[in-house]
């Protein structure tokens, strides 16, 4: 709860190596950067269930975005 954003975004980047979207129109962007609606919608449409967003999914959800 201490952590800013950037920092939360930092320590998970050093434990995981993810802290950028991956894909779709915000691929590249920081995940910070990246409207949290756009994450709901990843989630209602299942694309977040995939083997392949499994690393982003727990990302997001250690930050809480999802």
């Amino acid at each position: 709860d201490d952590l800013s954003i950037e920092q939360a975004l930092e320590l998970l980047n050093q434990i995981t190596g993810l802290n950028r979207m991956p894909f779709g129109k915000y691929q590249g962007r920081l995940l910070s950067e990246v409207p949290p609606d756009y994450f709901e919608w990843l989630k209602k449409n299942g694309a977040l269930d995939k083997s392949d967003n499994r690393d982003l999914k727990e990302a997001l959800m250690k930050l809480s975005l999802i």
